[in-house]
């Protein structure tokens, strides 16, 4: 079972109100990888990164772009700057 985290992370940098949205929607998307694939929740996250990752070609990016494009919109979401 995962550990609510305060959100706001970071000290309340929440731009657009919808971090605590971000966190319920990444909880979901652990438990959803759990269903079909019967990984182990405390893999999940890993696990679903590596699958996105997998599939980015098949939407026009790299996986360097995917996890860069990802770590900023992470970044701009929370104004964690590098300290992740």
């Amino acid at each position: 079972m995962p550990r609510p985290i305060p959100t706001p992370i970071d000290g309340g940098h929440d731009p657009d109100d919808m971090n605590g949205k971000r966190q319920l929607w990444g909880v979901k998307l652990v438990a959803y990888l759990h269903d079909l694939t019967g990984v182990d929740p405390d893999d999940a996250i890993p696990d679903a990164i590596a699958y996105l990752l997998h599939a980015a070609p098949l939407y026009g990016m790299t996986a360097a772009e995917a996890l860069r494009n990802g770590s900023e919109g992470f970044t701009a979401d929370t104004d964690i700057k590098g300290g992740w």
